[in-house]
């Protein structure tokens, strides 16, 4: 079947547009990890890609021993850790990372299906991504609490496993950070199922790509 030049761009414009928007999951895949027990501090700011910084001030104060990495006289700690494994970095001022203290909540997004038979006792959520701490009764009369992703979860799919979420925010990417007092760690629950938004250089190249596409659609309707 041959395609005329028309045709054949059309196909590629929608294949560029299908690459840039991608598809919204309200039900994310995770993996949730404990990074520092709440005693040490509590989380100061975090992104898309993993990265987070903790404010260690409070135990400036109750370890005399503690000198922030090395930083002398400091009368604020923070430290910020790296999704590549780079060594932490400690600070006297707060790192560059995003950092939201007011999650979205209450909207749409962030309620779950009436009759899912869950309860949530807090939720965070972000551009279409949600996590929340509670519970979902079961036919004989009990339930099983625990953290669950997504508007209408699967008891089994959606359960992140056993913990509260008492205070925290989530990235626009669906990163969540917040404090298990259930356990009394810090945890970082990672959405395995999104990518960061490309950067301007990223999206040139699919522009670029784009266009190449065209170019490849007119030489093959001149060549016939």
């Amino acid at each position: 079947m041959k395609f005329k030049a028309a045709q054949l761009a059309r196909i590629a414009v929608a294949l560029l547009i299908t690459m840039v928007a991608g598809t919204r999951a309200f039900a994310d895949t995770y993996s949730i990890s404990a990074v520092a027990y709440t005693q040490s501090g509590n989380f100061a700011g975090g992104d898309d890609f993993g990265n987070y910084t903790i404010n260690l001030t409070n135990r400036m104060f109750s370890n005399p021993h503690f000198d922030c990495g090395g930083v002398a006289n400091a009368s604020s700690c923070f430290e910020t850790h790296y999704i590549d494994g780079s060594a932490p970095l400690f600070t006297t001022t707060l790192s560059p990372l995003w950092s939201d203290p007011n999650p979205i909540a209450g909207n749409e997004s962030c309620a779950l299906n009436a009759g899912s038979g869950f309860h949530a006792y807090s939720i965070l959520c972000n551009n279409g991504h949600m996590i929340f701490a509670g519970d979902h009764d079961l036919p004989d009369g009990t339930y099983v609490r625990g953290i669950w992703a997504g508007a209408n979860p699967d008891l089994v799919l959606d359960y992140l496993g056993n913990g509260s979420i008492d205070g925290g925010f989530m990235t626009a990417n669906g990163n969540a950070y917040f404090i298990d007092g259930l356990h009394n760690t810090l945890d970082v629950a990672q959405n395995l199922s999104a990518s960061p938004v490309p950067e301007p250089g990223s999206l040139i190249l699919l522009g670029t790509g784009g266009f190449a596409l065209l170019g490849i659609a007119r030489r093959r309707f001149v060549r016939g």
